[in-house]
């Protein structure tokens, strides 16, 4: 039975024409065989050990084989993940320019192959036996290792959040937030790949009966159920001390204590914004 976690899979790009696709296999010219990357089926895709020898051996086959080996870009995802991933990742792909920094832990580097295929017998024989010696070079087969070691790290930071996840009914409820909002400004993608949205939205959480409007930069926090909810980060303003907060005006002091501390610390009369009544609150 295959064990899908320690499986990855790719993703091409024809930077020629655009076309983004899940590889399935290779043509006989060497060009990735491709099938829609939102629709493919985890079982349909070519899936190589994380050890990545498969895919260096994939790659270098491919560059052997084609004429501009520039054509097409490739990406790998871990195979347990595709479902969720793929659909996000195939969008972000189309403008990889774009998407560079969100893409670059999942790209594979298309390297110049190192031995020709006119090479002999005796050269394979002496560069294998040179691979066999880590004796002579250890620091970069060393850095090699670390250098893997924290790209699989950032791989991992850099997953999306599962849309399917993220709780809309409640988002909407308690902060007055869309998905057709976030999505149509651009910055629903920012915000599954566990960034603040690059503008401010206008939010309206309610404490107790008062409702308030603020202006916030947003994004996904997971809660202990695996799903995800919104975390706003408001904008800092300075008070406005010198406007009655529900029909009570501060004092110089009262201002100072309040810039001092964020609290009066001590227990005034405020307008209940419903009925007008006055009552004890603490601010």
């Amino acid at each position: 039975m295959e064990n899908i976690q320690e499986q990855e899979v790719l993703i091409a790009r024809n930077n020629e024409t655009g076309q983004v696709g899940a590889v399935v296999g290779q043509n006989p010219d060497g060009t990735p065989k491709m099938a829609d990357a939102k629709t493919a089926k985890l079982s349909d895709l070519v899936k190589f050990n994380k050890n990545q020898n498969p895919i260096e051996a994939f790659i270098s086959n491919f560059i052997r084989q084609v004429q501009n080996p520039s054509l097409f870009g490739f990406f790998k995802l871990p195979a347990d993940r595709y479902d969720a991933i793929a659909p996000a990742m195939a969008d972000l792909i189309q403008d990889p320019a774009s998407n560079g920094e969100m893409l670059k832990p999942y790209e594979v580097e298309v390297k110049p192959v190192a031995q020709t295929q006119e090479q002999t017998p005796a050269q394979e024989q002496t560069t294998t036996e040179v691979q066999q010696e880590p004796e002579a070079e250890p620091k970069p087969e060393q850095e090699s290792v670390q250098t893997s070691q924290e790209v699989t790290t950032t791989a991992a930071k850099a997953t999306p959040v599962d849309p399917n996840r993220i709780d809309w009914a409640t988002i909407e409820q308690q902060w007055g937030v869309k998905r057709e909002t976030l999505e149509q400004s651009g910055a629903l993608q920012s915000m599954l790949y566990n960034h603040k949205s690059p503008q401010l939205f206008t939010v309206t959480p309610q404490f107790g009966d008062e409702k308030f409007t603020l202006d916030a930069r947003l994004s996904f926090k997971e809660q202990p159920d695996g799903s995800f909810t919104l975390a706003p980060h408001f904008i800092k303003n300075e008070p406005k001390l010198d406007v009655p907060f529900r029909g009570y005006e501060f004092s110089k002091e009262d201002k100072e204590q309040l810039l001092k501390t964020g609290n009066l610390g001590k227990v005034v009369e405020l307008a209940d914004p419903m009925t007008g009544e006055m009552k004890k609150c603490l601010v």
